[in-house]
């Protein structure tokens, strides 16, 4: 089987790094946005690259947790760059292009594969880099360009389609087990970049016997190699996923149980799939999942059911376009399925890679649609794949424009779509940039984002009396006192002895609660009570009741408690707490509160 001429691979690869530069360059000059300020600029665990061990062993709750791989190459860019947003979109971007060049070489193989050789081989070149280019210039792949910590979608990504064009090549060669051996490498390092590689190896199975069909004598000794490399690399991903390294984030530990997060994807995977044909508008955040039930999405699920139905019988009859549906639904299975991430309900970056395998079978089918139109179907085939890509350079290239500014960023997502966190991360924006009103303005609507959202899931926490406890606290926080301290008293009648609840009623009785005067004796008394639930040991517990010994006038003591606070162990408490501890008693001992 012949190789591209090595000019005309040299050409498409100079010409889709080119393409890439062009439309992402605008976006260097951009802030880090989101969690790049806890994946990266707030992480000290990435400076210590001669620390190899701690750079690869996260810690719990970042976006890089439990993905070794994708936290040594964020390490490599800070060894280099320290904290500058350019060169870590300069390195997402070239991994985006390796990306696209996996892209053209894999299509071309499988377009050159028995399955598809009559009908494609001779034009193989050609779909295959128009295949590369819509892939590489599609704005649902802006993402992980732009988006710092969206690396682990496109590293990620780069080791899958490794994976499958190692597979590949080790089906055709003479000398196979070089190309096996790397097939396996490449699918135990997507293992470490992160979970959704779970479905390589079956993804590699079902490519291999789709497109090459059946393997006798030597071939089919490397095909069961291979199949059984790929699947011993789950023993990575098992190992890494044992360190439950987002279990705050994502699991079953949570109020979203796998029927309420699949409700969900029912409803963004149509979404996804119709940002594919039309990529407009853009999201950067899609929040937390809804409350919803099937009543609320079965349009949805109805389609995304026929859809996956679809693709099972095309695997009798026409196993190419089978294909392409089964592995889309294989990659998105790990997190956009029933697996809960608390946290994010929804991402484009998601869709990175089945954005391949659908660029790719939309091109192979626009070539089968113009090869009917004969004669003038091939030459208006380059045209027409030159104005697509053209105009998805394009939507792309106003994309990129959104990152130089967290603030157009944020305001984007705000113009289509009223989110609580849009509104908390555009007031932190508006902080950052001095715009003190505007902030002010976007803090409110959070608050009454907050409510709205904490009352709608609040029956389905599954710790009652903590919800009940943090859902006061957003009311304290918008002003209504007695709605907070009604919840306070519900969480104390389920759990009597919770520090958190008895320290969080102390405080709310210290202010007037409508027409009702500050109770400072009941106050000191719930106060004393967290104390002594938490045998003196909660820091928060003894600044509260400080608090209250202000409230009272009782200086001295205030100024023991508080030493007191910061005589407990830092360990197990939070750090905010015990700076604001420290900042009250320093201000105490200047005599600067009355």
């Amino acid at each position: 089987m012949s190789e591209p001429r090595p000019r005309f691979a040299a050409l498409a690869a100079v010409a889709l790094a080119a393409a890439i530069a062009a439309v992402y360059a605008r976006a260097l000059a951009g802030p880090f946005v989101f969690d790049d300020q806890t994946a990266i600029v707030g992480n000290e665990s990435l400076r210590a690259l001669g620390q190899l061990g701690r750079v690869l062993a996260q810690p719990p709750d970042t976006t890089v947790s439990g993905r070794p791989v994708v936290a040594f190459s964020l390490a490599l860019n800070y060894a280099f760059a320290g904290i500058d947003p350019a060169p870590y979109r300069v390195t997402n971007g070239a991994i985006h292009w390796v990306c696209a060049l996996l892209v053209f070489g894999l299509v071309r193989r499988t377009l050159r594969a028995p399955r598809l050789a009559s009908r494609f081989a001779a034009r193989a070149d050609g779909l295959a880099l128009a295949s590369a280019f819509l892939f590489a210039l599609h704005p649902l792949a802006s993402e992980v360009v732009c988006y710092a910590s969206a690396r682990t979608e496109s590293v990620m990504a780069a080791f899958y389609l490794g994976t499958l064009y190692l597979a590949s090549r080790a089906r055709e060669s003479a000398r196979p087990w070089g190309w096996v051996a790397g097939a396996v490498v490449c699918c135990a390092l997507g293992m470490a970049s992160k979970e959704v590689m779970v479905s390589a190896p079956v993804v590699a199975a079902l490519h291999d016997a789709v497109f090459w069909g059946r393997a006798e004598g030597r071939a089919r000794s490397v095909r069961l190699a291979t199949w059984t490399g790929l699947a011993a690399t789950w023993c990575v991903l098992a190992v890494l996923l044992l360190t439950a390294p987002r279990a705050q984030s994502a699991g079953f530990e949570h109020w979203v149980s796998p029927l309420i997060y699949l409700w969900n994807q029912c409803r963004l995977i149509p979404r996804y799939l119709a940002l594919v044909l039309w990529p407009h508008p853009l999201r950067f955040d899609y929040g937390a999942p809804q409350p919803l039930g099937l009543r609320d999405v079965w349009p949805g699920a109805l389609f995304l059911a026929a859809l996956f139905a679809a693709s099972l019988a095309a695997l009798w009859r026409r196993p190419a376009l089978g294909f392409v549906g089964i592995a889309c639904f294989a990659v998105l299975s790990a997190s956009s399925s029933v697996v809960p991430v608390a946290s994010e309900v929804g991402a484009e970056r998601r869709m990175y890679l089945p954005l391949a395998a659908l660029a790719a079978l939309a091109v192979c089918a626009g070539d089968v649609a113009l090869a009917r139109l004969r004669p003038r179907g091939a030459s208006l085939g380059p045209w027409l794949a030159g104005a697509v890509a053209l105009a998805l350079a394009a939507f792309s290239f106003v994309r990129a424009g959104d990152y130089r500014s967290e603030v157009a960023l944020w305001e984007h997502d705000l113009r289509f779509w009223n989110d609580r966190r849009a509104h908390y991360n555009l007031g932190k924006a508006y902080e950052r940039e001095g715009q003190v009103a505007q902030a002010q303005q976007q803090h409110v609507l959070t608050v009454l984002g907050e409510i709205e959202f904490y009352s709608a899931v609040l029956p389905l926490q599954p710790d009652q009396v903590t919800s009940r406890v943090d859902l006061g606290a957003v009311y304290e926080i918008a002003g209504k006192p007695a709605q907070a301290e009604a919840l306070y008293r519900q969480a104390l009648e389920l759990e009597p002895e919770d520090v958190y609840a008895l320290w969080r009623m102390a405080l709310v009785l210290t202010r007037p609660r409508g027409d009702l005067p500050a109770d400072l004796e009941r106050a000191k008394g719930y106060a004393e009570h967290a104390v002594a639930a938490s045998r003196r040991s909660d820091a928060a517990a003894l600044e509260a009741l400080a608090r209250v010994q202000l409230a009272r006038g009782e200086r001295d003591a205030a100024k023991q408690t508080l030493r007191e606070a910061l005589a407990t162990d830092p360990a197990r408490q939070r750090t905010r707490v015990l700076e604001r501890v420290r900042d009250t008693l320093t201000a105490l001992e200047a005599a600067r509160l009355p």
